[in-house]
C-alpha cells in the first residue's frame, strides 16, 4: 500500500475525481431512462386520447369537460354569444356557487359571462335584483387534477366586488368561522399552525390570521403531534479505503 502511494501520490485525489464523474453519469443515465419511459407512456396516452376524442364524435357524446369548454367557447363567440346571453338573462336571477375553492377557471369564465349584465343595468330585466352567492374554502380545495384553481376563487372575488360597487349596490365578504364539526382543542391547533403569515400563505390569499370557533363548545377534543420520521443517519467512515457498507 505505501509502495503504491509512493508512486501514485494523488491516488485518492484522483479516484475520488473518479467517483464523482461515475455518480454523475449514473445521475444523467438515470434521467435519460426517465425520459424514454415518460416519451413512451405519453406517446400512448396521446393515442387513447386521440381514440378517446374520435369515439365521442362518432357517437355523438359529450363529456363533463366538453360540456364546459363548449359553453364556454359558445358564450365567448361574437356571433352567438351576446344573443344566448340575452336569452339567459331573462331567466336566470341568482347564481350560486358551492365549494367555489374547487372551480376550474374555465368554469368561472362561465359565471362571469352568465352575470356580465348582472350589475351593468343593461339586463332583459333591469328592475329584478339578480346576485351572485359563492361560498367555499382555499384551504379545502382539492381537485386540482381537474383545473381547480384557489387562486380564482380570491380573483373572482375582487372581480365581483369591484363590479358591484361601480353599480353602487351592496357587496358582502363574510368570513365563515364558526365551525360545526371540530372542537376548540382542534381548531386551537390548526389556528396555531398557520398563525405564521408565511405559512398561512401557502393556503389562503386572506392577510387575516385564522380565527375558527367551534359550535359544539363543551364537546372533547385532542390533538396529538408526532415527530416526523426521516432517514436513518448512517456515519460513513473517512477512510476511502474501508467498504461503503462498513457502519
Amino acid at each position: 500500500k505505501k509502495a503504491l502511494l509512493d508512486r501514485l501520490p494523488d491516488l485518492a485525489e484522483r479516484y475520488l475525481s473518479a467517483a464523482d464523474a461515475i455518480l454523475e453519469i449514473s445521475d444523467r443515465l438515470a434521467l435519460f431512462r426517465m425520459l424514454e419511459g415518460t416519451r413512451a407512456a405519453l406517446t400512448i396516452a396521446d393515442w387513447l386520447i386521440a381514440r378517446y376524442e374520435h369515439l365521442k364524435r362518432a357517437r355523438g357524446f359529450l363529456d363533463f369537460n366538453d360540456l364546459i369548454t363548449r359553453t364556454v367557447n359558445l358564450l365567448a363567440r361574437p356571433d352567438a354569444g351576446p344573443w344566448v346571453q340575452y336569452k339567459l338573462d331573462q331567466g336566470i336571477d341568482h347564481i350560486l356557487l358551492d365549494e367555489a375553492q374547487d372551480t376550474s377557471p374555465d368554469q368561472w369564465e362561465v359565471v362571469k359571462r352568465l352575470a356580465e349584465e348582472f350589475f351593468a343595468g343593461l339586463g332583459a330585466r333591469d328592475m329584478v335584483h339578480r346576485t351572485v352567492f359563492a361560498v367555499g374554502d382555499e384551504k379545502q380545495s382539492i381537485y386540482s387534477f381537474q383545473g381547480a384553481a384557489p387562486d380564482s376563487f380570491a380573483d373572482s372575488r375582487l372581480l365581483f366586488a369591484g363590479k358591484v360597487r361601480d353599480a353602487n349596490a351592496a357587496f358582502a365578504d363574510l368570513k365563515l368561522t364558526w365551525s360545526f364539526r371540530s372542537t376548540d382543542d382542534v381548531l386551537a391547533a390548526v389556528d396555531r399552525v398557520f398563525a405564521d403569515p408565511v405559512v398561512r400563505r401557502g393556503i389562503s390569499h386572506d392577510p387575516d390570521p385564522l380565527n375558527h370557533k367551534a359550535i359544539r363548545t363543551d364537546a372533547p377534543g385532542y390533538v396529538e403531534v408526532w415527530p416526523s420520521i426521516g432517514a436513518d443517519v448512517v456515519d460513513e467512515p473517512d477512510d476511502w479505503t474501508q467498504a461503503v457498507d462498513h457502519a
